[in-house]
């Protein structure tokens, strides 16, 4: 985190010494635009520091998976009373439950 924000500060630095030194003489409203584009990509710098340090709800997650072990377990019993083949249900089950676990297993990895 202080890394970025120190390139952010040398990067502001480095167009001030720049401006006063006539390298880059540009009209004030397109200076103003460039700190304001600096400035608005380190509060979403921030925002997102406090997005990533926000902890998910445990609760909530082991909700999730007991739902997920429920549907594992009913899903095969459903389709096989809905399909008039076993393999049908049997690749309809498949399909279904691998979606939802790896689904899943995306989400605990972000």
């Amino acid at each position: 985190r202080c890394k970025t924000e120190l390139v952010f500060q040398w990067v502001q630095q480095l167009v001030v010494d720049n401006i006063r030194s006539n390298v880059l003489s540009i009209p004030p409203p397109v200076l103003t635009r460039c700190f304001q584009e600096l400035s608005n990509g380190m509060v979403a710098f921030h925002c997102a520091i406090k997005i990533a340090s926000v902890p998910f709800p445990f609760p909530y997650a082991q909700t999730c998976n007991l739902l997920l072990v429920i549907h594992w377990v009913l899903t095969p019993v459903v389709a096989s009373n809905w399909s008039s083949s076993w393999y049908s249900a049997l690749i309809f089950s498949f399909v279904q439950v691998f979606v939802l676990w790896n689904l899943d297993f995306i989400a605990v990895e972000l």
